[in-house]
């Protein structure tokens, strides 16, 4: 819980400063994209190709 509070913390310290946050809305977006192939790899039982997402 506390690591959690922690990157709420520092989330809103960096739109308070007006500084990028970590990760960006892009990082986060290729992350949830690979989550997504990992998923859909053990539901098919085979490797899943990331460019053919």
């Amino acid at each position: 819980m506390r690591a959690h509070a922690e990157c709420q913390y520092q989330f809103i310290r960096s739109i308070w400063d007006d500084r990028p946050t970590s990760p960006s809305l892009a990082e986060g977006l290729h992350i949830q994209r690979i989550m997504d192939a990992a998923e859909r790899s053990s539901e098919q039982g085979r490797w899943v190709e990331l460019a053919n997402m």
